[in-house]
């Protein structure tokens, strides 16, 4: 008699509080909740029951906690990967002044073995090719703060019942809840990263103050404190004559690259949030200059080449004058990158909880709790092999993959220096990169690797990243080009060619590796049922290789002055304070990125790839800040102390 009452109770009392949204399924919410209270013990029944109760009072707070759900219908196939619902509506209601509430995200998948033909014409990225229909998505639900998590799956599990949506049972619910008076104080950790944060911001301010005064002052301490100077940094900054023997088109490239990986990034971070549009997340994915972003994490191995061919440089030129020192060159080199990954690292530990308030607590775990646990791991980067699936500051992969590398470039370096006959030691290297790229072809054959599965929709944390994108045998194939191409440069010889067969070679090696960058290897993403594996595998295989070679061929020929007008744009000045910011481009903007994602609670609304640009382009006014200051606070005195201590010591 009751549910049936409810149910004409709430049928005319939808129509005066759900008229806005037009909510259909709101009364068969409710509905089902309503079974769900008369089959089960417990108070968190007993607090639903009550809500229950004011909803047929007309209270408008019963009424807006269910109605901050997100709604769960098939077209989450189509469009959204995580609908947040109405996060703040429901963390600030409180039922009677007496029942809290909660915010929790529920993970359910579309069922594969209902209406395979409904997803299959559209082609989205759900299925990869008609491969995978396991997607993950996410959608909010707001209940009362008494109920456990197998309270919300057994709700849960009742209102898919009969859909073709299935609640995803593999994971732990109760980190993806958040309760209204859950806000944990600062710990001792964190109190220390903001007193650390504030220290050095302050010491920085006053150094630029004391810079004059103090700079023909020779003692240590009075360095590093000089090092710290806003002004003197800020001068060198806007200094962008180049230095003599300087490779200039690398600023280009390098500058480039940056704005195509926060690009890839903003992408990325937009597809995993709540993201709906006209057109859908799964057709716009599907256009070509879509498909191509995916292409654009590969930009990430102009880094690895600019390292190799720059560490090669380096230390050839410094066994030419015997003043090679290989402790030196690893301290220089630690402090250049690692005290900026702290600041990020510490940033991320000490305001996440804060700046992240809009989404569930597994994001904000993803990003702090990881930090909190592996945060030596990040600073001693050994990320991409002592927890590959749990890396703190998850882009800082690269840094410890590059970082690894560079201890073992000078060994091998000394060894092709030292080596009298130049064709063996040329031989010798692409015996190597032979072996780099014979165990690629190994490593995907034997895991079943396709184009499908490298795509900007990745698992950040699977096994396909952990074993195929960050490890650092994997990328040691663009760095050892990059090795191959610092010798050359340093080779006298090698450089007298004849200019006609450079630029014939140069213009055929850079079009062949712009086209793999243009298909390589989203946009073959929808023909990967219909070609065979194997082609497949040469792609993959093959695809850094020839990336790496055309970025070489590249800088070669820009070097050597063959490719005109390339080489004036690359070699620009415009492009020199984003190269000098790289690394903290790199590292903050990511952070900063995701930042203002959480912040956007509601679907996005995204028309075309166009308007994703556009918001990009908007992103940036935010970010440039924060990056200078990183930049001037962190990464420029950390690489003036790193060369004061090796000046003592070494």
């Amino acid at each position: 008699m009751f549910c049936a009452v409810l149910k004409i109770f709430l049928t005319f009392s939808c129509l005066k509080f759900c008229a806005a949204n037009q909510d259909v399924e709101f009364v068969k919410k409710l509905s089902t909740i309503n079974d769900v209270v008369i089959e089960s013990d417990g108070q968190c029944y007993k607090d639903l029951k009550q809500i229950l109760n004011f909803v047929m009072l007309e209270d408008s707070n019963a009424f807006l906690m269910f109605n901050s759900w997100s709604s769960f219908s098939s077209n989450h196939t189509h469009g959204n990967s995580y609908d947040f619902g109405k996060y703040d509506d429901c963390l600030k209601l409180k039922v009677d002044d007496l029942i809290g509430t909660q915010y929790c995200l529920v993970q359910f998948y579309y069922n594969s073995s209902q209406n395979v033909e409904k997803v299959k014409p559209k082609q989205s990225y759900l299925n990869r090719g008609w491969k995978r229909l396991d997607e993950r998505f996410g959608g909010a639900v707001c209940l009362p703060e008494s109920c456990e998590s197998d309270d919300v799956k057994k709700i849960m599990m009742k209102l898919f019942s009969g859909s073709d949506l299935e609640l995803a049972e593999d994971y732990s619910q109760a980190d993806y809840c958040k309760k209204s008076k859950q806000m944990r104080g600062f710990t001792r950790f964190e109190i220390i990263n903001d007193a650390a944060t504030i220290f050095f911001i302050l010491l920085a301010i006053v150094s630029s103050f004391l810079y004059n005064s103090t700079s023909k002052n020779e003692s240590i301490l009075t360095k590093i404190i000089s090092a710290y100077s806003i002004k003197q940094n800020f001068k060198d900054f806007i200094n962008l004559t180049p230095e003599k023997g300087s490779i200039t088109c690398l600023n280009g490239i390098r500058a480039i690259s940056i704005f195509f990986i926060m690009f890839y990034h903003f992408v990325s971070l937009r597809s995993n949030f709540a993201f709906r549009d006209g057109k859908n997340l799964a057709e716009l994915s599907e256009r070509f200059l879509m498909r191509s972003t995916g292409s654009l994490s590969i930009a990430v191995d102009a880094f690895f080449v600019m390292s190799g061919a720059l560490v090669t440089k380096s230390v050839i030129k410094q066994l030419d004058t015997g003043k090679l020192n290989i402790w030196k060159l690893y301290i220089q080199r630690y402090f250049r990158i690692t005290p900026t990954v702290a600041i990020v690292v510490m940033f991320t530990i000490a305001i996440s909880k804060f700046f992240y308030r809009m989404v569930p607590y597994t994001f904000e775990n993803n990003l702090g709790t990881s930090c909190e646990i592996h945060w030596w791991e990040a600073l001693l980067h050994t990320q991409v092999y002592s927890n590959p699936r749990d890396i703190c500051v998850i882009h800082s992969w690269y840094l410890s993959a590059d970082f690894q590398l560079f201890l073992v470039a000078p060994f091998l370096i000394i060894l092709a220096y030292k080596f009298p006959f130049k064709k063996l030691t040329i031989g010798c290297f692409v015996v190597l990169l032979s072996a780099f790229i014979v165990y690629r072809g190994y490593l995907i054959i034997n895991t079943n690797i396709t184009v499908a599965d490298v795509t900007v929709f990745r698992d950040l944390y699977g096994e396909t990243e952990a074993a195929f994108y960050y490890p650092t045998h994997v990328r040691g194939l663009p760095f050892l080009v990059g090795m191959l191409l610092g010798y050359l440069l340093m080779d006298k010889k090698f450089t007298i060619v004849n200019q006609k067969i450079t630029r014939l070679i140069t213009r055929s090696l850079l079009a062949f590796s712009i086209i793999f960058f243009l298909i390589y290897p989203v946009p073959l993403e929808p023909l990967s049922p219909l070609i065979s594996h194997k082609f497949e595998a040469f792609l993959l295989i093959f695809g850094h290789f020839f990336w790496s070679i055309g970025i070489s061929v590249l800088i070669f020929s820009c070097h050597h002055g063959h490719c005109g007008f390339i080489n004036k744009f690359l070699s620009s000045q415009i492009w020199t304070p984003v190269a000098k910011m790289g690394l903290s481009f790199y590292l903050v903007s990511a952070g900063i990125q995701y930042m203002i994602a959480s912040f956007r609670q509601e679907p996005q609304e995204i028309a075309n790839e166009f308007n994703l640009i556009f918001q990009f382009l908007i992103e940036l006014p935010f970010i440039v800040p924060i990056v200078m200051i990183s930049y001037f606070v962190v990464e420029v005195p950390c690489i003036k102390i790193g060369r004061i201590i090796t000046d003592k010591l070494c």
